[in-house]
């Protein structure tokens, strides 16, 4: 390609840059079950060189979509970081969304928006 070509693109780039920040190269892929699948509000599951877990969570629903998430781990503690096409914090490293703990709980997700859900 030549220099000054490629054309920015916010509604593709939070859900690459994402990834391309927040997960090591070498993560493992966690299989997982959806209980209820829908091919617009997506879970995926990986385990980094550390052992620590991850949860992402997307949503191109159209509005609000909760996710209700079973990871297994009980004593896990989570936090979470938010991408969409108009905020990707910091350094492309995402906006703080919260703290959970345990092993379920529910996040809720506005359209067009990637969530990474990090075991601390």
């Amino acid at each position: 390609m030549k220099p000054g070509s490629w054309i920015y693109n916010d509604f593709n780039w939070n859900a690459v840059g994402s990834f391309v920040k927040r997960m090591p190269w070498d993560c493992r892929v966690i299989d997982l079950t959806e209980n209820n699948y829908h091919k617009d509000a997506r879970v995926f599951a990986y385990e980094k060189p550390n052992g620590k877990r991850v949860v992402v969570v997307s949503n191109r629903t159209g509005a609000d979509y909760t996710f209700y998430l079973n990871t297994g781990i009980d004593r896990a503690k989570w936090i979470g970081y938010r991408y969409t096409p108009w905020e990707r914090g910091e350094n492309t490293m995402g906006v703080k969304v919260g703290n959970k703990k345990g092993k379920s709980f529910s996040v809720t997700l506005p359209d067009l928006s990637w969530e990474f859900w990090e075991e601390r």
